[in-house]
C-alpha cells in the first residue's frame, strides 16, 4: 500500500484517539495539552485500567506500527538478523548492571528489521507518555539508548535507535563523517515515514540534511504561526479562534487603509519582539525570574495589558530608583535594559511624547506567550555525554536570526534580499576582517618579516608588542559596514570575528580577560576594556555600521545584536550562577534606515549648503548652533558619543533630551541635503511618472468627458507636468502628418503605419497650458481624442518634487556617519571593510523613478543592469584606500556580455583577492540566482589570487568544507567537490575574465596562437532559428497538415534543439512549421500572405481558427505584427541550403550537418551557412573536437550544467585555417569526419581527435590533460 505523510498523520491521529479513550476523562486535557509546560506525565491512576503507563504506551505504539505494515521483533539471545547476534549486547547489559548496580539500564523494547542489508535496523526505547526524553542524569530516554551504543560500539555499524513517549519522537544515528551521534527530533508522522522507508530499504536515502531541515522546519512553523496572527489582527481569514485586537486605536477618516494596517502590524510586531526578547533571556537564564509567567499573567486577566506596559516602560526602561512604587513586587529587582527596545514609540506616544492608552488585548498577550512556550530557546549546543539534540522546536542562536528575518515575510522578497546561510556570512566576515588586520600589522611593523595569517603572530619575537598594538590601536578603530544589512547576519558574524581576534590578543599579552567584573575586582589599567561585556558594547557602538531600506529589518538587526551582546561565552556553563544583566547598548545611530544607494557621501557637498550657490539654509539655526554645517555635525557626533558612552550613568530624561537634540540636527540637515539632491535631479531633468488615467474607468460613466477633464485638471494642478502620452488600445488609421501639424505633438506607429500613441515633445510650453489660464492642458488633451473607447490610458510625467525625494528616503552617508567621512585625508575617508549580501533586483522590477535616478547617479546602471551591481560603485566611494570589500553577487557578471563595464570598473578600481564561485550549486535555498563571493581591495596593485570553483551541484555547504577550502587557497587543487586555480590579476583583461588552472591558461593560449582564424571568417551567417511565440499553433504534425490540406509552399520541416546531437545525423521528428509568408527563391525575399486569396485558402482557414490565441501575443498587441504572423519569421534563405546546425544550450559541443538543406529550426537552434561548402565536414570535425571542447569549457558561460553557445562566442572560436594546411591532411580529416557522421564509431572519433590535436600543435601531456579533464572522453 502506497503511503505518504498525510496517510501516516491520519494513522497517528487514529491512535492518539485510541490512547485518549484509555485515559480517565478528567486527565485527558492535562495529558494532551497543546501547551508543553502544562502537560503531565502518564501514571497508573490516569488510566481506566490502572495498568503500567509504559506498557500501555508500548502496546499502542506496537499496534500503530503494525497498521503501517511494520512488525516489531523481540530481542533475545537466539535471534539473528542479517547475521547480527544480539546476545553480545544482552550479555554486556547484564554485566554492566552487576558491575555498576545500574538497575535502570535495560535491553531495547523491540527491534525493527530493514529489508535492505545496507540499511540500518532500528532499536526502540519506549517511555511512558510525556516522560521527558532529553533529560540528563537519570539514565532513561535518550541516555538509555546511548548506553546501548556505549557498551557495544559495534552497534553503530548496524543500528539506529528510536526513543519515544508517543508524543515526542527522537532518532539517534551515528554520523561517520563527524564521528559523532546525530540526535534529533521529528514530528510523529515524519518519523513513521522514516521508519517505513527503513523497512523498505530506503531509510538512509530518505533522511534529508539535518541542519538545513532543522532551519526549514522550525522557520516555516514559526513563520506560519506568526502570519496567522497578523491575519487575525487585520480581520482576514485565519485558522485561529482567539481574538487579537489593538485597543483604543481607531482608523482616522483621512488615513488610507494600507497605512492603518501597517501601523497595526508594526505595533503588534513591536510587542511580539519585546516579548520574544524577554522569553529568550529568561530561557538563557539571564533573568533571575520570569516576569511574564510569574508576574503579568499572575494577576487578573483584565490587568494584563497594563502590567505589561508597566514592565516595558516603567521597569525595563527606567533605573530602579526612578520606578513607580506601584509596580509589582516581582518587577522591583529586574534590571534596567535601556537600548531603545523598551522605549515607547509610534502609536504608543502622542505628539507631545506622553504615553497613549493603546494596548494589545489580554487574549493576544496570552497567545503570544503560549506561542513561545511551544519552542525551546537554547543558548548553546552542549550536553552532558552527547550533543544537545536537534529538535523540531529547539531554536539555537545560529538559526534565531533566520527565523526573525522570515517574520518580515514578503517584504524582503520585494526588495530582492534573501537570508544568507551562516557558513557564507562567517566565511565572508573572516576572510575580510582577518586579512585586513594582517595587512595593517605588516604596514605597522615593516621591519619584521611579513605575516600571512593572524596565527603567525605567535612566531614573532615581538609578539607582545604586536598584540598590544592590536588591542589598543588597531581593533578598537576598525570600521565595518553592511550597506544592506537586513536582519544583521553579517554584522553579528563580524562581531564574533572581532571577539575572536580580541581574545587571541589578550591571551597573547598574557592577560586574563573576564566575562564580567564583579564588585571588588580591579580592572587592568593597561588594557582598553575591563571585561568582555564592555568590549561587546564597544564593538556594537564603534566598530559596526549598518543600513537597510526596511525599518522592520533594522529593528530585527538591533534585536539580534542586543542578544549577541547578552549571550554568554561558550566557556561559561549554563548552570553557573546568574551574571548581572547589563543595560543594552544604544546602537540606533549605527544601525540606520534609508535607501543606501541614493544620498550624499562626499563632505565637499556639505559646503554647498552654506554658500550662495544654495540658499535654502536656516541662518538662525546656524548662528545658534555654530558657524558652519561642519560645526553642527561635529556637535551631533559629540552628542552621540556622550549618549553612547554614558548611557548607564545619565538619567532617562537627560538621555531623552540628548536624543531629541541629535534627531533635530539629523532632521534639519537631512532636509537640507534632500533639497540639494532635489536640485541635482531637477538640473538633470529627471522626471517622475504620475498615476496614469485608465480610459475604461471613465467611458462607462455618464458625462465621462467631464470626469476625464476634472482628473486631468487635478493632475496638472498638483504636479509640475512636463510630458503626456495617450496610448491607444485600437491603433488609429489617422495620418501621421495630421498629428505632427499640431505644435509640440508627435506619435508612435506600428509597422503598418498605424498610430499607437500620441505624445508631447519639448516644443510644448506646459506653463502656457496651466489650468488657471484660458488654454488648459485638460481641454487640449480632450480635443486630441475622437473616440475614448479607442484609448487605453494617458501617461503623465512631472519634475521631481520634495515629496518624491522624501518617499525615496535617501540615506546621506556624510551626515549619518559623519565621523567616518570627516577626515582631512581623502585616503582615510570611509570604511575599512564593507561586507554584505545586496539585493538582487532585475531592471524590470525596479520602480521607474528609482531606475531613472540610478541611471543618472551610477555609470554601471546601464543596459539590463541588476541592482546588486550598483553596490560595487557605491562601495568604491564608501571605502578607504586599501579597504576590503566582499559582496555576494550573481555569478553571471563574470561572463555576461552585458556586464563588460562592470568587469572593467572592478579591474580599474580594485584588486581581486579571491573569488569563490558556487557555479550551479544553489547556495541560497529557494532562490534561483546562482552566486559567487567576490573579495576585493581598493587598490590598483594587482596580485595573484585564488579562484575557487564549486564543481558539484550537490555540494554540501558546511563549515567543515568551507574550512577545507580555506586551508587550500594558496595552492592549485582539483577535487570532485571544488577546484582552486591561482590567477594572475594583472593578466585579467579589463573586459574579458577567464578563470582556469595555469596549465589550462597556457593550453588555451596555445590553441589561440597557432595558424588560426576566427570561425566568422569562414561563414556567411550564423543565425538563430524562427521565433513563433505560439509554437502550439505554428509547429504541427503531419496529421494537421493533411487534415487542413495546408498548401505545400507554406510548410517546412523544422527541428528542435534536442534533435541535434554530436556526430549524429539530425533526427527530424516529423514536425512542420506553418510559415505564413510567400518566399521567392530567386530574389530571396518574402512577403506576408494575403488571407483573401484563393491560393491561401487552406492556411487561412487554419489560422482563422487560431485567431483568438494568436491575437493574444505581445508582438500583435504592440502593433509590430499582424495577428497571423510569426514573432521573428527569419528568411528561408538562412535554412534552404546545406548548413551546420547546433543547439544554443548543450552539455557539450553538439554540431551536426543538414546535408539536404531543407530543415528550418526554432530559436533554440542556430544555423551556420559557410562561404565554401567544401569546408562543411572539416569544420564539423574541428567544432566537435576535444580540443575545442576544452576551449569552450573554459570560455563559454554555463547555464545550470550546460553551456550557452551564444553567437558571438561561437563566431570567435579559433579555427585552423583550412586554406593553409596540406591537402592530404585536409582530405583525411574531411573523409574521417564524413565516415563518423554516417556511422558513429568511438575508435574513429579518437583517431580524428588525434589528427586535430596534431593540427593545433598540442603535445601528449597537453592532450592527456584534455582527456582527463573531459572525464567522459578518457
Amino acid at each position: 500500500m502506497a503511503q505518504d505523510l498525510n496517510t501516516f498523520y491520519k494513522i497517528y491521529l487514529k491512535y492518539l484517539s485510541i490512547f485518549k479513550s484509555k485515559i480517565k476523562a478528567q486527565y485527558i486535557d492535562k495529558l494532551f495539552s497543546d501547551d508543553i509546560e502544562k502537560r503531565i506525565e502518564l501514571k497508573s491512576k490516569h488510566t481506566i485500567s490502572g495498568g503500567e503507563p509504559e506498557q500501555l504506551t508500548e502496546d499502542i505504539i506496537r499496534e500503530m506500527l503494525r497498521e503501517c505494515e511494520i512488525n516489531p521483533l523481540e530481542i533475545s539471545r537466539s535471534i539473528r538478523i542479517k547475521g547480527k547476534d544480539y546476545s553480545k549486547l544482552l550479555t554486556k547489559i547484564e554485566n554492566t548492571k552487576k558491575k555498576t548496580l545500574a538497575t535502570k539500564i535495560r535491553k531495547p523494547d523491540f527491534l525493527l528489521e530493514s529489508s535492505d542489508p545496507d540499511t540500518h535496523n532500528m532499536l526502540f526505547e519506549i517511555e511512558h507518555l510525556n516522560k521527558p526524553l532529553d533529560k540528563t542524569g537519570d539514565g532513561e530516554g535518550l541516555e538509555q539508548a546511548m548506553n546501548w551504543f556505549n557498551i557495544d560500539r559495534g552497534l553503530i555499524n548496524e543500528c539506529d535507535a528510536i526513543v519515544t513517549n508517543f508524543i515526542d519522537w527522537w532518532r539517534i544515528k551515528y554520523n561517520f563523517e563527524k564521528r559523532d551521534f546525530d540526535i534529533r527530533q521529528f514530528e510523529p508522522q515524519v518519523m513513521l515515514e522514516i521508519i517505513k522507508n527503513m523497512k523498505l530499504g530506503r531509510g538512509r536515502k530518505y533522511i534529508p540534511e539535518e541542519q538545513e531541515q532543522d532551519k526549514r522546519e522550525i522557520t516555516t512553523q514559526f513563520y506560519n504561526k506568526f502570519q496567522d496572527r497578523l491575519k487575525k489582527l487585520l480581520g482576514t481569514p485565519s485558522k485561529m479562534e482567539i481574538d487579537i485586537k489593538i485597543m483604543n486605536f481607531e482608523k482616522p477618516l483621512e488615513m488610507p487603509q494600507k497605512e492603518f494596517e501597517s501601523l497595526q502590524i508594526n505595533y503588534y510586531r513591536k510587542v511580539f519582539t519585546r516579548l520574544l526578547f524577554i522569553k529568550i533571556i529568561v530561557s538563557w537564564k539571564r533573568l533571575r525570574v520570569d516576569p511574564i509567567s510569574g508576574g503579568v499573567l499572575e494577576v487578573s486577566k483584565r490587568y494584563w495589558p497594563f502590567e505589561l506596559k508597566n514592565l516595558f516602560f516603567e521597569v525595563f526602561n527606567k533605573k530602579k530608583e526612578k520606578r513607580s512604587k506601584d509596580i509589582m513586587k516581582i518587577f522591583k529587582d529586574l534590571p534596567y535594559l535601556n537600548g531603545g527596545l523598551f522605549r515607547p514609540n509610534g502609536i504608543e506616544i502622542d505628539n507631545v511624547g506622553n504615553l497613549t492608552d493603546v494596548y494589545l488585548n489580554a487574549e493576544a498577550i496570552e497567545d503570544i506567550w503560549n506561542f513561545f512556550k511551544g519552542f525551546k530557546f537554547v543558548q548553546k549546543t552542549l550536553g552532558k555525554d552527547y550533543r544537545t539534540p536537534h529538535s523540531s522546536n529547539t531554536i539555537r542562536p545560529e538559526i534565531l536570526g533566520y527565523i526573525l528575518e522570515r517574520t518580515i515575510g514578503d517584504e524582503r522578497k520585494k526588495t530582492g534580499t534573501y537570508y544568507t546561510p551562516e557558513e557564507i556570512t562567517y566565511y565572508i566576515s573572516k576572510n575580510t576582517i582577518v586579512p585586513f588586520v594582517v595587512q595593517k600589522i605588516n604596514a605597522k611593523f615593516p621591519e619584521m618579516l611579513p605575516i600571512k595569517m593572524y596565527e603567525d603572530i605567535e612566531n614573532l619575537a615581538n609578539k607582545q608588542e604586536v598584540y598590544f598594538y592590536i588591542l589598543t590601536e588597531l581593533l578598537p578603530d576598525i570600521k565595518i559596514c553592511d550597506p544592506a544589512c537586513g536582519s544583521g547576519a553579517f554584522l553579528e558574524k563580524a562581531a564574533n570575528i572581532l571577539m575572536y581576534l580580541y581574545d587571541k590578543a589578550y591571551i597573547g599579552c598574557g592577560r586574563l580577560f573576564k566575562y564580567q567584573l564583579k564588585k571588588g575586582d580591579t580592572p587592568d589599567s593597561q588594557m582598553p576594556f575591563p571585561d568582555k561585556l564592555s568590549l561587546k558594547k564597544h564593538i556594537l557602538q564603534n566598530n559596526l555600521y549598518g543600513v537597510d531600506i526596511n525599518i522592520n529589518a533594522i529593528e530585527i538587526c538591533e534585536l539580534r545584536l542586543w542578544l549577541w551582546a547578552l549571550k554568554l561565552p561558550e566557556s561559561i556553563s549554563e548552570t553557573t550562577k546568574y551574571f548581572d544583566l547589563p543595560a543594552l547598548p544604544n546602537i540606533e545611530y549605527n544601525i540606520r534606515v534609508g535607501n543606501s544607494l541614493i544620498g550624499h557621501y562626499k563632505t565637499e557637498r556639505l559646503s554647498e549648503l552654506g554658500t550662495s550657490k544654495f540658499h535654502r539654509i536656516d541662518e538662525k539655526y546656524l548662528s545658534k548652533e555654530g558657524s558652519t554645517i561642519i560645526d553642527i555635525l561635529n556637535k551631533k557626533q559629540d552628542l552621540i558619543s556622550c549618549y553612547y558612552q554614558k548611557d548607564e550613568n545619565i538619567e532617562e530624561s537627560k538621555k531623552k533630551q540628548i536624543r531629541e537634540e541629535i534627531n533635530s540636527i539629523v532632521s534639519r540637515i537631512k532636509d537640507l541635503l534632500n533639497d540639494l539632491l532635489l536640485r541635482d535631479f531637477q538640473n538633470q531633468k529627471i522626471v517622475v511618472p504620475v498615476e496614469p488615467i485608465i480610459a475604461k474607468d471613465y467611458v462607462t460613466k455618464q458625462n465621462y468627458k467631464k470626469s476625464l477633464h476634472d482628473s486631468i485638471r487635478k493632475i496638472n494642478i498638483e504636479n509640475e507636468v512636463i510630458y503626456f502620452k495617450i496610448n491607444f488600445r485600437v491603433p488609429l488609421e489617422k495620418k501621421i502628418e495630421e498629428v505632427q501639424e499640431v505644435k509640440g505633438l508627435n506619435c508612435s506607429t506600428n509597422k503598418l503605419k498605424q498610430i499607437t500613441s500620441i505624445y508631447s515633445t519639448s516644443a510644448i510650453d506646459f506653463k502656457y497650458y496651466s489650468e488657471y489660464g484660458e488654454h488648459t492642458l485638460s481641454k487640449f488633451i480632450l480635443r486630441l481624442v475622437r473616440d475614448w473607447n479607442e484609448v487605453d490610458n494617458i501617461e503623465f510625467r512631472k519634475l521631481m518634487s520634495k515629496k518624491d525625494i522624501n518617499l525615496i528616503n535617501p540615506f546621506h552617508w556624510v551626515m549619518e556617519f559623519f565621523e567616518i567621512f570627516n577626515n582631512q585625508s581623502v585616503q582615510n575617508k570611509g570604511f575599512d571593510i564593507i561586507i554584505g549580501n545586496p539585493p538582487f533586483i532585475r531592471i524590470e522590477k525596479i520602480e521607474k523613478l528609482e531606475k531613472n535616478l540610478y541611471k543618472n547617479i551610477y555609470q554601471l546602471a546601464e543596459k539590463r543592469f541588476d541592482l546588486f551591481i550598483l553596490f560595487y560603485e557605491l562601495c568604491k566611494s564608501l571605502l578607504k584606500d586599501t579597504g576590503f570589500l566582499c559582496l555576494v553577487s550573481s555569478n553571471k557578471f563574470i561572463k555576461s556580455q552585458t556586464a563588460e563595464n562592470m568587469r572593467k570598473f572592478i579591474k580599474s578600481n580594485f584588486s581581486i583577492r579571491e573569488i569563490l564561485n558556487f557555479n550551479n550549486y544553489n547556495a541560497f535555498p529557494g532562490v534561483a540566482i546562482k552566486t559567487l563571493l567576490l573579495f576585493l581591495v581598493k587598490t590598483k596593485k594587482q596580485v595573484t589570487f585564488p579562484y575557487i570553483s564549486i564543481n558539484d551541484d550537490h555540494f554540501k555547504l558546511t563549515s567543515s568544507i568551507m574550512h577545507l577550502i580555506e586551508n587550500h587557497k594558496t595552492t592549485e587543487k582539483m577535487l570532485d567537490s571544488f577546484s582552486i586555480y591561482q590567477i594572475e590579476g594583472a593578466n585579467l583583461g579589463p573586459i574579458n575574465w577567464e578563470f582556469s588552472p595555469k596549465f589550462v591558461q597556457n593550453l588555451v593560449e596555445k590553441i589561440e596562437s597557432n595558424d588560426i582564424i576566427k570561425l566568422e571568417d569562414l561563414i556567411q551567417s550564423n543565425r538563430q532559428g524562427v521565433v513563433t511565440s505560439a509554437n502550439k499553433v505554428f509547429i504541427v504534425g503531419k496529421d494537421v497538415i493533411e487534415a487542413y490540406q495546408i498548401e505545400p509552399e507554406f510548410v517546412y520541416k523544422i527541428v528542435k534543439g534536442k534533435e541535434i546531437r554530436r556526430w549524429r545525423k539530425i533526427s527530424w521528428n516529423d514536425k512542420y512549421l506553418i510559415y505564413p509568408y510567400l518566399y521567392d527563391a530567386e530574389t530571396k525575399t518574402r512577403k506576408k500572405i494575403k488571407l483573401s486569396e484563393s491560393k491561401t485558402k487552406n492556411i487561412t482557414k487554419y489560422l482563422l481558427e487560431k485567431k483568438v490565441q494568436l491575437k493574444d501575443r505581445y508582438c500583435v498587441k504592440s502593433g509590430n505584427k499582424k495577428w497571423f504572423e510569426l514573432h521573428d519569421p527569419v528568411s528561408p534563405s538562412y535554412f534552404l541550403s546545406k548548413k551546420i546546425m547546433f543547439p544554443d544550450i548543450s552539455l557539450e559541443p553538439s554540431f551536426s550537418i543538414d546535408l539536404v538543406g531543407d530543415l528550418f529550426s526554432l530559436d533554440t537552434n542556430y544555423s551556420i551557412i559557410l562561404k565554401d561548402e567544401n569546408h562543411l565536414f572539416f569544420l564539423l570535425a574541428i567544432l566537435n573536437s576535444y580540443v575545442l571542447e576544452i576551449y569552450i569549457k573554459y570560455k563559454f558561460q554555463t547555464l545550470a550544467k550546460e553551456r550557452r553557445f551564444k553567437t558571438f562566442l561561437v563566431n570567435d572560436l579559433p579555427i585552423i585555417n583550412p586554406m593553409n594546411i596540406e591537402t592530404t591532411v585536409f582530405n583525411d580529416i574531411t573523409n574521417l569526419s564524413k565516415n563518423l557522421f554516417n556511422t558513429y564509431n568511438k575508435r574513429k572519433e579518437n583517431e580524428l581527435n588525434l589528427m586535430i590535436r596534431n593540427l593545433y600543435g598540442l603535445n601528449q601531456e597537453e592532450y592527456s590533460y584534455i582527456l582527463k579533464d573531459l572525464i567522459s572522453k578518457s
